[in-house]
Protein backbone atom coordinates (compact mmCIF):
# COMPACT_ATOMS: atom_id res chain seq x y z
CA UNK A 1 0.00 0.00 0.00
CA UNK A 2 2.79 2.41 0.87
CA UNK A 3 4.46 1.51 -2.43
CA UNK A 4 1.27 2.38 -4.35
CA UNK A 5 0.92 5.71 -2.54
CA UNK A 6 4.55 6.56 -3.18
CA UNK A 7 4.18 5.64 -6.85
CA UNK A 8 0.98 7.73 -7.07
CA UNK A 9 2.79 10.73 -5.59
CA UNK A 10 5.66 10.34 -8.06
CA UNK A 11 3.25 10.12 -11.02
CA UNK A 12 1.37 13.16 -9.77
CA UNK A 13 4.61 15.14 -9.36
CA UNK A 14 5.68 14.19 -12.91
CA UNK A 15 2.29 15.20 -14.33
CA UNK A 16 2.35 18.52 -12.55
CA UNK A 17 5.87 19.25 -13.70
CA UNK A 18 4.96 18.50 -17.34
CA UNK A 19 1.85 20.69 -17.43
CA UNK A 20 2.46 24.26 -18.60
CA UNK A 21 2.22 26.82 -15.85
CA UNK A 22 -0.66 29.21 -16.40
CA UNK A 23 0.40 32.70 -15.47
CA UNK A 24 -1.51 35.88 -15.01
CA UNK A 25 -5.15 35.22 -14.64
CA UNK A 26 -7.78 37.76 -13.77
CA UNK A 27 -5.47 40.73 -12.94
CA UNK A 28 -3.69 40.39 -16.30
CA UNK A 29 -6.99 40.22 -18.18
CA UNK A 30 -8.30 43.23 -16.30
CA UNK A 31 -5.13 45.15 -17.10
CA UNK A 32 -5.40 44.28 -20.81
CA UNK A 33 -9.06 45.29 -20.84
CA UNK A 34 -8.25 48.60 -19.14
CA UNK A 35 -5.40 49.33 -21.52
CA UNK A 36 -7.63 48.50 -24.50
CA UNK A 37 -10.36 50.86 -23.29
CA UNK A 38 -7.78 53.59 -22.67
CA UNK A 39 -6.30 53.22 -26.17
CA UNK A 40 -9.73 53.27 -27.80
CA UNK A 41 -10.67 56.38 -25.82
CA UNK A 42 -7.40 58.07 -26.72
CA UNK A 43 -7.88 57.34 -30.44
CA UNK A 44 -11.43 58.72 -30.34
CA UNK A 45 -10.28 61.85 -28.52
CA UNK A 46 -7.45 62.51 -30.96
CA UNK A 47 -9.81 61.93 -33.87
CA UNK A 48 -12.22 64.48 -32.46
CA UNK A 49 -9.52 67.07 -31.79
CA UNK A 50 -7.58 66.75 -35.05
CA UNK A 51 -10.37 65.68 -37.39
CA UNK A 52 -13.83 66.70 -36.29
CA UNK A 53 -13.03 70.08 -34.72
CA UNK A 54 -11.39 71.50 -37.88
CA UNK A 55 -14.34 70.18 -39.89
CA UNK A 56 -16.80 71.96 -37.58
CA UNK A 57 -14.78 75.19 -37.72
CA UNK A 58 -14.80 75.06 -41.54
CA UNK A 59 -18.57 74.56 -41.52
CA UNK A 60 -18.96 77.48 -39.10
CA UNK A 61 -16.89 79.77 -41.32
CA UNK A 62 -18.96 78.69 -44.32
CA UNK A 63 -22.23 79.48 -42.54
CA UNK A 64 -20.92 82.83 -41.29
CA UNK A 65 -20.01 83.82 -44.83
CA UNK A 66 -23.48 82.78 -46.05
CA UNK A 67 -25.07 84.87 -43.29
CA UNK A 68 -22.99 87.91 -44.20
CA UNK A 69 -23.90 87.51 -47.89
CA UNK A 70 -27.59 87.25 -46.98
CA UNK A 71 -27.27 90.27 -44.68
CA UNK A 72 -25.74 92.33 -47.49
CA UNK A 73 -28.66 91.47 -49.81
CA UNK A 74 -31.20 93.14 -47.50
CA UNK A 75 -31.24 96.92 -47.67
CA UNK A 76 -30.64 98.91 -44.48
CA UNK A 77 -34.15 100.42 -44.69
CA UNK A 78 -35.70 96.94 -44.79
CA UNK A 79 -33.48 95.88 -41.89
CA UNK A 80 -34.66 98.80 -39.76
CA UNK A 81 -38.31 98.08 -40.62
CA UNK A 82 -37.77 94.43 -39.63
CA UNK A 83 -36.19 95.45 -36.33
CA UNK A 84 -39.10 97.80 -35.59
CA UNK A 85 -41.61 95.05 -36.43
CA UNK A 86 -39.88 92.49 -34.22
CA UNK A 87 -39.62 94.94 -31.33
CA UNK A 88 -43.35 95.74 -31.65
CA UNK A 89 -44.19 92.03 -31.51
CA UNK A 90 -42.12 91.45 -28.38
Amino acid sequence: MALETSQFHQELAEKLSREPQVGGGMPAKLLMFSVSIFVITLVIYLGMVFGYEPYLNAQLDKLNSQISVAGNQISPADQSQLVNYVSQIT
